[in-house]
Formats: structure tokens, C-alpha cells, sequence
């Protein structure tokens, strides 16, 4: 969905609009937005002005990734919180 289906959303709307678009996501829609920023897709880039991300689907309750399991019992999470980052 992030790969075509958003880009397609995109172009529909900036072909009839001719303005860039805001994005709101909410769960399934921000791992969508995600997607399509993270692969750095051109026609998002070039259509979107803003992103708001809310709820997003972010929990690895059952990862298997040693790296995943050192970061969730170390304090480098903290610090980082405590900065205001994140």
C-alpha cells in the first residue's frame, strides 16, 4: 500500500487540487507514509507538504532480534526521553 496505493492517492488528488497535500495518518496509515518515505518514493516528496503521524503501530512484543532485545533492557531509550527525543 505504501508502494502504490499511496502514491496513487497522491497524484489523484494533486492532479485535481494542484496543491500539495497534508497528511494525517493513523495506525495503518502511518506505517503506509513510513513506507513510502522510507523507500524515498518521488511522488510522495514531490506532493506532500505535511505528515501528522498519530497512533502509530510501533511494538516488537515478539521479535527475535538480539539487538531489539539489548535495546529494550538498556537505559539509551531512557536518556534519550529524557532529552525530549523521540
Amino acid at each position: 500500500m505504501g508502494d502504490f496505493d499511496l502514491p496513487a492517492v497522491f497524484k489523484y488528488v494533486h492532479n485535481y487540487t494542484n496543491q500539495k497535500l497534508h497528511f494525517i495518518g493513523h495506525s495503518q496509515g502511518t506505517v503506509q507514509m513510513f513506507i513510502a518515505l522510507s523507500k524515498r518514493n518521488p511522488v510522495i516528496e514531490a506532493y506532500m507538504d505535511k505528515y501528522f503521524a498519530f497512533g502509530p503501530v510501533a511494538y516488537l512484543k515478539h521479535s527475535s532480534s538480539h539487538v531489539i532485545s539489548l535495546l529494550d533492557k538498556s537505559k539509551l531509550l531512557e536518556w534519550y526521553h529524557l532529552r525530549g527525543i523521540h
